[in-house]
């Protein structure tokens, strides 16, 4: 339970971070279509995400009989949450950074 409110939260945090910027800049008409970089760099961060983030998370103990068990669940959810939306800014700076300004 515990390790799928983490994937959970690391997915759609991904997600977010990927189709939130898209939906508004097809919304501003900047772009017409969804780009397969798009897909590669979700993927990649998504994957990144998850090996770092079960490297260096701590685990909570989570016991259904408790009252704080949802809370627990809760906490890890937001906080991989926030994770995968981080992790992925930060794959998407470096793509920047590192292409110099270049358009792809």
């Amino acid at each position: 339970m515990v390790v799928f409110a983490q994937i959970a939260g690391l997915f759609l945090g991904v997600l977010s971070r990927t189709f939130l910027p898209f939906l508004r800049k097809l919304y501003k008409g900047k772009i017409k279509s969804f780009r397969k970089k798009y897909i590669y760099q979700s993927i990649g961060a998504l994957f990144l995400s998850f090996i770092i983030f079960f490297i260096i998370f701590p685990q909570y103990p989570y016991s259904a009989e408790t009252k704080t068990g949802g809370l627990i669940l809760f906490k890890l959810f937001c906080i991989a949450f926030a994770f995968g939306f981080g992790f992925h800014s930060l794959i998407n700076e470096t793509a920047k950074w590192a292409s110099n300004g270049k358009k792809s």
